[in-house]
């Protein structure tokens, strides 16, 4: 990490959802090295005691909430119960989120599509809504959507990710015009292909080693992001450093301080922001 913002985010109280396993084990866990007060939640238990148990043996500590973050009642108790024991959400880390279903549009599994659209994107927006409050009495408070760079182009048999992630984009600006003033700051992260085992498990499965064997490759090939180098962005993002890039998506590849520059030379309307252009 260029420099050392960690100091920042001591004590901070932070939600990692989807933090039982892959990048959001590894988000979770950073958070805690820098002594965050940090609580993942996540549907599968056993996952989560991993991260947990393996957090301890680091010596830090770490709180664990089930949730599926598509039920608005399962994430509303969640985020009450983290608000009686530890206070009000400093940082949410919308990580959660699904890859499948694979293939062209027509051919996929339906009910595999409405679940992707509602895990990455009711499930972000449930989140933001119930930490909102919280940062609006504050006055303080960072939301970072993993988002990716699938969500400004399109690109074949991905549909519903595709479309989700063009939407965890939008949202990301929305919250950032609409919560800016409230001193409320919103990013949008693209990480790239990172061998975590959800990438593995994609590109192992019958539909998108078929379809999106550039998957497997980029991983072979050792084309693929550290997960140490996305986590490393994600606490710069949320140490305040980097707070006029707010509403913005930002890269794995991006240096931020090159970045903070050109947004300030930029027209602020259109940096890093999706647009339609209609002729």
């Amino acid at each position: 990490m260029e420099g050392n913002y960690t100091e920042n985010l001591k004590n901070k109280i932070v939600v990692v959802t989807g933090g039982g396993r892959g990048l959001g084990r590894i988000y979770a866990q950073s958070f805690a090295r820098s002594m965050a007060i940090t609580i993942i939640c996540d549907m599968n238990a056993d996952d989560m005691q991993q991260t947990v148990d393996s957090t301890r043996k680091e010596g830090f500590s770490m709180k664990a909430y089930q949730c599926d973050i598509t039920d608005v009642d399962q994430v509303k108790s969640t985020f009450c119960s983290v608000r009686e024991e530890y206070g009000e959400v400093d940082i949410l880390v919308n990580n959660a989120g699904l890859t499948d279903p694979g293939g062209p549009l027509w051919e996929t599994d339906i009910d595999k599509w409405i679940k992707l659209i509602n895990v990455n994107i009711i499930g972000q927006y449930i989140c933001i809504r119930n930490v909102i409050e919280d940062m609006k009495t504050k006055r303080d408070g960072t939301i970072i959507n993993i988002a990716s760079g699938a969500g400004v182009k399109a690109m074949p048999y991905m549909s519903a990710y595709v479309i989700s992630k063009t939407a965890v984009i939008r949202l990301t600006e929305q919250i950032s015009l609409e919560a800016g003033e409230l001193g409320i700051k919103c990013f949008a992260v693209s990480p790239g292909v990172v061998n975590t085992e959800m990438t593995r498990n994609a590109y192992t499965s019958n539909g998108w080693k078929k379809w999106m064997p550039w998957l497997q490759k980029t991983i072979e090939e050792g084309n693929d992001v550290p997960p140490e180098k996305v986590a490393d962005l994600i606490l710069l993002l949320a140490s305040g450093k980097f707070n006029s890039l707010s509403g913005c998506l930002i890269n794995s590849s991006d240096d931020l301080y090159v970045l903070k520059e050109r947004h300030k030379k930029a027209d602020f309307d259109s940096f890093r922001k999706l647009r339609i252009f209609n002729g």
